[in-house]
């Protein structure tokens, strides 16, 4: 059998026994919380149900607490509660969470810049934005100026995915850069105000322009171009660059056999086309002119 070395008490480890071993003194107690309920641990913010709750929770005691605390952001409140062996005082501070300070500021660490849109690009804005709102993520301000609009994003690493999200989906040149803002002093980290700009071409899917002297009807646009060479009918993928959009214009099939032919718009001639499809005489189509007529 084995003793404690200062009372000599009998244990079975030999080690100071509870009564002996020093008490580890309590301390006092801070807490940092949000009005959504949220409170601040180890560099990020935990969801709690109930603040007395979490008071215990921290305090690791059952005692009662009979102050009412208030969830107000700017309220600091005191209290003191009955420990172990001595009361701890116990401080809570409530303040907003960074995504309650998003919400209800004019924050932002971003801008997305978008010049020349196209109308489904500003719905699918609109549509994403309810999803953002559930991830804490907000777009404070809205400015409309010239050839787009400015959104005001509350947080720059999901504007940049964001951008390129865009950018995959309605194609676009995209131009990004970031600059040092400020520095949360409760994480103790830097914060960056990125500027993201996704600028759109005059040219849409259908359209038809001249790329290396060649016809190429546009079927898709992403990161770069794609589209089908209207003369060889190869797929053929560009980037951004010179190009020149062709007018379309509309005429009437004049003739099918034994090559294609339609009346061209500016001499009204029956004139073979460059390209060869499956038509009716008299059927309306389109065309495009360029080193001969072509049918799109």
């Amino acid at each position: 059998m084995k003793f404690c070395p200062k009372c000599g008490k009998k244990n079975k480890t030999g080690a100071l026994c509870s009564k002996c071993k020093p008490k580890t003194p309590v301390k006092d107690v801070s807490i940092t919380v949000c009005e959504c309920r949220k409170y601040f641990s180890k560099n990020r913010w935990i969801h709690f149900n109930s603040i007395k709750e979490l008071i215990r929770k921290i305090t690791k005691t059952d005692a009662k607490i009979m102050e009412n605390i208030p969830l107000k952001p700017g309220l600091e409140k005191k209290i003191d509660i009955k420990g172990d062996k001595k009361k701890i005082k116990v401080t809570v501070k409530v303040t907003l969470c960074h995504n309650c300070r998003k919400r209800n500021s004019q924050y932002y660490e971003g801008i997305l810049q978008i010049r020349n849109p196209y109308k489904e690009v500003m719905s699918f804005i609109r549509q994403q934005e309810t999803k953002m709102n559930k991830r804490g993520i907000y777009i404070n301000r809205k400015n409309e100026v010239v050839n787009g609009f400015d959104f005001y994003f509350s947080d720059s690493k999901f504007l940049k995915n964001f951008v390129y999200q865009v950018q995959s989906k309605y194609g676009g040149t995209v131009k990004i850069n970031s600059h040092l803002y400020s520095r949360d002093y409760l994480t103790s980290k830097n914060i960056y105000r990125l500027n993201a700009v996704i600028r759109f071409p005059e040219f849409h899917v259908s359209d038809v322009l001249v790329v290396k002297n060649s016809p190429v009807m546009v079927e898709k646009l992403s990161k770069k171009v794609i589209g089908r060479n209207l003369r060889t009918k190869k797929r053929i993928v560009f980037s951004y660059g010179d190009y020149e959009i062709l007018e379309k214009v509309k005429t009437t099939v004049s003739k099918v056999y034994p090559k294609l032919e339609v009346l061209d718009p500016e001499t009204f001639q029956s004139t073979p086309t460059k390209n060869q499809k499956r038509l009716k005489v008299g059927q309306k189509v389109t065309v495009v002119g360029y080193k001969g007529l072509y049918v799109v």
